[in-house]
Parts: structure tokens; sequence; C-alpha cells
């Protein structure tokens, strides 16, 4: 069912100020009445009003986007705009109405949009304009002002007329600003009841927002503009207001009886017309209303008077301010003295510091000389002793690695021996091996569900293994398992994990991905968040702007493979950690720990490792998630899932947002590139086959699936998990708009 946008279209004059800050103030009854008020609409409106004419249709497709995306996240199925704007220029007595009516269809193309037209009296609508614009620092009488206004302009019958050719009559409403305001408690419902929505808003009196000034103040601050800059021109406008405001009921009394008729004979039949279409309106009261003909003289008799009371009091203001002013000046006199004082006294040390400086710099060019001279063999000594540790640094690898395989090999043989004397096998006849088939070479392996405990990919371990080999398989998997979690814990590294416990409690964190999406959006506003990033991140341009917090790292391929008998990191993506991320958190798979710590990579920074490795066990095949970190994490084929999540949970998060995380990953046709916040080609490492990447990332598919659990399993432990990421595939998670979480 489509949404109805109800655009509150002025005009200028019509208490439109006092509708936009009532409003907002009364966003929860409005909610509960199926209605929700949108105040960016002076924006769009001043957007279509830029633009001249005709309206650039790409200008008017760019801001629907921008409405829509704006109001995706809402439930209400009615929504209110309001801007005297979308009416045009008053100026120009609304002459380019026609401009801005042509645009809106295009604005809201998916909405049902309905009109309210609100009008004035002609002639008490250009007193009203001309009090306005006196106040804003204009300075004309009321005649120049009226000789440079097209006010034949002001026919609210074409304006009507305008947006009826272009939504249909039944979807625009007029009302006068003399029937809406008749009761001050009741103006909103004079406006939207039963229209925008069922039920009621109504309000207790309050004083105007912006506050008319009498007569005889205008004519007093029209003078007074011609000599006052802005500031000034604001301040004695606020001291009209306080002394002489001008009740909203009465008249200003600018025309002349004769000329007040002209002008309103100039509408009558414009209004009579637009009276016949909306007898609700009440512009009835702007046809032949009754006019004192003895009023031709504008100056009442006792204006000369009224003004001489209102300068006496406006001089006392004044004299007040002056009063004010001197005993602030006075201080500051007094506080200047004292300066001048005190900064003769410090010329007197500064000039003996100069002299000291001076001396001091002659001997630092000296020493400087000297120190160039220094450095430059230190540098020679520093080249030859690096060269010297890398020879070494090789040699000495190259040797222990001889060593532990010897060592290896005479451990293997002997575990065999053992084996062989504990367990004799018995040999088949000769007729039962010749018939057995011949073993499939090359056989393709599954890397995926690839299993120590079955495979024996890891010669240490044989003899452990082979312990189990009576057992089904899901137990050899059980008891790997149990047996690498007993050797993790023993490490002491889960106790380093455990200290995190509850770190962050009750706060929320920010898990940002590796999307294309990342590049639409400020990142520099999480600088003070808790944010969580991982794997080929380091490459991203906001990286330096960020300076995430935690890093996760949960890609074998990051070390060459899984199990492999000598890993290496990407050297790459070493050079880019160690150049931006050195005072981040590193998360990495305790498998490769070992490997770090005797390469010695990462000195003096905080490494910390996670039990996560093969075999592994699947979120979606699984239909669960593990969030014990002392236990092996499941793989929800990504590092959000996998490592970023779970460690927020741990860490006590209540909120966590995901960026980033597109969910696209170029599955189309195996010739597509893959899609990153960063250039492809800084991506290093391998990724996934195509064949992969289709199964996994497919509409509904096990990463989806993963995501739905993961989502659930939060919400029953209180945690929140929103997708803030500007658009993607994840829509499995609840959403939210990423600049109202850091506005």
């Amino acid at each position: 069912m489509k949404r109805n946008i109800f655009i509150y279209v002025g005009a200028h004059k019509t208490g439109t100020t006092f509708l936009h800050r009532e409003l907002v103030k009364l966003e929860a009854q409005l909610s509960a009445l199926d209605c929700r008020y949108d105040p960016e609409g002076v924006k769009y409106a001043k957007a279509l009003l830029a633009r001249g004419h005709p309206i650039d249709p790409l200008t008017v497709a760019k801001l629907d986007h921008e409405i829509k995306l704006a109001h995706s996240s809402w439930k209400e199925r009615n929504i209110i705009l309001i801007s005297e704007h979308f009416m045009g220029n008053p100026y120009t007595g609304y002459k380019d109405v026609e401009t801005i009516a042509e645009a809106l269809p295009g604005l809201f193309t998916d909405c049902k949009v309905h009109i309210l037209l609100s009008t004035r009296r002609q002639d008490v609508f250009l007193e009203s304009w001309y009090n306005q614009s006196i106040k804003e620092g204009g300075f004309w009488t009321f005649d120049e002002f009226i000789a440079n206004t097209p006010y034949e302009n002001l026919d609210w019958n074409r304006v009507a007329a305008c947006y009826e050719d272009r939504f249909g009559r039944e979807c625009v409403r007029v009302i006068s600003y003399e029937r809406a305001y008749k009761d001050p408690r009741l103006i909103l419902d004079a406006h939207f009841k039963n229209w925008a929505y069922q039920g009621t808003l109504a309000l207790p009196p309050k004083q105007p927002v912006n506050p008319s000034v009498s007569r005889q103040a205008i004519e007093m601050l029209r003078q007074a503009n011609r000599f006052l800059d802005a500031s000034s021109k604001s301040e004695l406008r606020k001291i009209f207001e306080t002394c002489s405001p001008k009740p909203p009921e009465e008249p200003l009394g600018l025309w002349s009886a004769s000329e007040r008729s002209r002008i309103l004979g100039l509408f009558a039949p414009s209004n009579e017309a637009l009276a016949r279409r909306h007898p609700e309106a009440g512009t009835e009261l702007y046809i032949n209303p009754k006019i004192d003909q003895g009023a031709d003289d504008r100056r009442p008799a006792a204006q000369e008077a009224v003004i001489e009371s209102l300068g006496v009091q406006v001089l006392q203001k004044v004299f007040q301010y002056s009063r004010n002013s001197l005993d602030e000046a006075t201080a500051r006199v007094a506080t200047y003295k004292q300066l001048e004082e005190d900064q003769r006294s410090t010329k007197s040390e500064l000039e003996v510091k100069a002299k000291e400086i001076a001396a001091l710099k002659n001997e630092i060019e000296t020493k400087a000389r000297h120190l160039g001279e220094t450095e430059a063999r230190l540098k020679k000594l520093s080249e030859d002793a690096k060269q010297a540790a890398d020879a070494i640094y090789s040699r000495s690898r190259s040797a222990a690695a001889i060593l532990v395989r010897k060592d290896l090999r005479v451990v293997r043989n002997q575990l065999r021996i053992s084996l062989a004397e504990a367990n004799p096998v018995k040999k088949k006849p000769k007729s039962a091996r010749e018939g057995r088939p011949e073993p499939k070479k090359h056989q393709a392996i599954d890397k995926r569900h690839s299993n120590p405990a079955v495979d024996m990919a890891q010669p240490v371990m044989r003899a452990q293994v082979r312990e189990w080999k009576h057992l089904p398989a899901n137990q050899r998997t059980k008891q790997w398992r149990a047996s690498r979690r007993e050797v993790y814990v023993a490490s002491g590294e889960y106790d380093r994990i455990h200290a995190l416990k509850n770190k962050h409690a009750g706060r929320r964190c920010f898990i940002i991905g590796n999307g294309p999406s990342l590049n639409s959006q400020d990142l520099s506003k999480l600088k003070d968040e808790i944010t969580f990033v991982s794997n080929w991140f380091v490459n991203a341009e906001q990286y330096s702007i960020l300076c995430p917090k935690y890093y996760c790292v949960s890609s074998h391929e990051m070390f060459g493979g899984w199990n492999k008998p000598d890993p290496q990191l990407n050297p790459d993506y070493y050079a880019a950690m160690q150049a931006k991320a050195r005072g981040a958190t590193k998360f990495f798979s305790f498998a490769f720990r070992d490997y770090i710590k005797e390469a010695g990579l990462f000195p003096g920074e905080d490494v910390k490792y996670l039990l996560f490795e093969r075999p592994k066990r699947l979120v979606d095949e699984a239909g669960k998630i593990n969030l014990d970190l002392s236990r092996h994490l499941d793989d929800g084929y990504t590092v959000i899932q996998t490592m970023c999540i779970p460690l927020a949970v741990h860490m006590g998060c209540t909120e966590i947002y995901l960026l980033g995380c597109d969910c696209d990953y170029g599955i189309e046709s195996p010739d597509d590139s893959k899609r990153y916040c960063y250039d492809a080609k800084l991506h290093k490492t391998s990724t996934s086959k195509f064949e992969s990447l289709q199964r996994i990332w497919a509409d509904n598919g096990p990463v989806f699936k993963s995501y739905e659990i993961l989502r659930d399993t939060l919400a029953a432990k209180g945690v929140k998990l929103v997708n803030a990421t500007n658009g993607g595939r994840l829509t499995v998670l609840p959403s939210a708009r990423y600049e109202n979480l850091v506005t």
C-alpha cells in the first residue's frame, strides 16, 4: 500500500513557523496516530527552488532517492512535510509556483501526494509581509514596498489550480489563516485532523513563535535600519518585540480605505472561484469585507504621542545596556593595565632569554655539524650489522630446520616400532591382496572439511591419532578438538582472552567489513567508538583516519594455507600492518601462534590468539554458534561472524552495528573482479573459487543462514545486531542509517 505524503505548501505569514515547532514536539503522539513529521521539508523545497526553470530531472531523481532512504526505516504510513518554499518566492508573488508543482510528482514516485494550501486575505498578507521585511533589516516605506512587489500574482485560485492539475482536485485542500487560527488550542487539528491523521492534537494557548511589532515600532525600526549593522538591527528588533508587540488579531492599518478596497476588488473574482471549489477554506471572508471608509488618513491622531512613549521605553533599554557596558569596560581597562605591567616584566625576561638562546643556537649549530658526521658513520655501521645479522639468521634458520626434521624422523620411526610391537598386524593372504583394487591417485580432497584426525596431516600427532582409529569419524574429530583445546588452555592464551570479559559492558561497537560501500561513508566519525576490522582492511584509504581498536585475522591464506609445515605471513600484508596498524590489538588463529612467535613478528605489539582451526564446524550446518571463546570458534564463512561478533559479545557489547558488509563478491560470472573498499590489486592472498563463492553467497545461501542463526542467538542474550551498511545484500538483519547513528 502506498504511503501518503501531506505537503503544507504555505503561503508565507500563515503560521508556518508555529506548525514547525509544535510538530517536532509531538513525535510520540503523531506516531500513535500512524503519522510522522519530516522536519527536512524546508531543505527539500529549497533544493528545488534553487534550480530555476525548468528543474533538471536528474536533480529531482537524486532528491527522490534521498527522501526514500530517509523514510525507508519509518513504520508510519502518513508523513507530513512543511515549507512555504514549495510555493516559490513571495517577492515575485509566487510566480514560480508552477515550476515547483511540475517537479513534485517526480519527487515522491511511490507515494500518494496531498497538498495543503494556506491562504491569507491579500491586503493583510501584504501588510504582514512588509512588517517581516522591515524586521529583517529593510528600510523602504510601505508605498515603495508595494511599488516594487508584483502583488497582482497573489492569486490563491491560480496557486490551487497549479496543484490540482498535477495531483487532482480531491488531493488539494485549502484553508484560510483567518479560520485556522481562530482558536490557538486547535491550530494543528484545523490543518491536519481527519486528513493526515484521525484523532486530535489540541494544544494549550501559547505565545506566537515569530511575534509582530506595532505599526509605530515598524516606522522607528525602518528609520534605524538605515544606519545600523546586522547585529544592532537584531538587538533593536528584540527591544521592540518586548516594548511594543502587536497582538495577532490587531490590524496594522497601512492601507487607506480606498487602496484596501481596490486591492480586494482586484482579487475578488479569483477569491470567489476559490470559495466555490473549496467551500471548506473560509475564503468567502475575503469577498466584499466591511471596510471603514472614514479611515483614509493612515496616521492615527495620537501617533506622535505613542512614538514618543515608545521612544522613552527604547531609551530606557539602551541606557540600561549602556550602564552594563560601561561597568564591563571599566573592568576591562583595569585588566588591560595589569596586563601592560605584566607585559613589561615579561619583555625584560624575554630579552635575557633571547641572549641565552642566541648563545645556545651557536653551540647547537657546532654540535649539529659533528652530529651529522657521526650519523653518517652510524648509518654505515648499521647497514653492515643488518647484513651480517640477516646472514646469521638465514643460516641459523636453515640449521634449525634440518635439526627439527632429523628429530622428527627419529621420533616417527621410534613410534612406528613401538606401535608395531604393541599391535602386530596380520598380513592377509596373497590372493586377498592381489584382489584389492589399486588406490586412486590424485583423488580430490574437500579441504573445507579436511580433518587432521582422519588424514593425519601432522606427523607428530600420528601416534595419538592411531589410538582413535577404531572410533567413528565424528568421534575422532571430537577427540582431536578436545585435545587441541587442552593445548590451547594450557598455553595460557585463553587467560589473556578471558581478561577481556565484559571490558566494554553495555557499550556499542562497530564491526567494519571490506565492502566497497565504505567509500560512501565517513568513518572519521567513529574515532571515539569501539571498532573492529579484519583481514586486508589495512589497505583502506580511511584506515589512518579511523585507527581501529581491534584487528581480527581469520584467513589461513594470510599464512599460505592450513597445516603448512613452513607457514609464511604474506610480506605485503605484514609491511602494511607494520606501517599503519601497530596500535591495534590483533587476534590470530592459535594454529599460527608458534610461527608468529618464532619468526619474531609484531614485536612489542598486543597480539592474542583464538581457537579457530581445522576441523571446523559450520554454523549453518550445526544450526547454532559457539560464543564460548575457550572452545573452537565456529565457521560462519566470514571473519565478521567467525571472530569479530563473538569477540564483541565476549567483551560485553550490547549493540553491534555492521558496516561494509555488502555480501557481494562478484558471483555473477567467473571473470567478475572481486569488490572491496580498496583496489582489488592490493588483495595479495588467494580468494575462494567461483563455484564455492556462488554456492556460499547465493541468495538464502549458507552465509545468510548463518547470519540468521547469529541474529536469533544474540537476540536471546539481549544483544542487538544491526546492519548499517549502505546498500548491499545483507537483508536478514535489522537495518539502520549510518548517518543517524553518528550525528
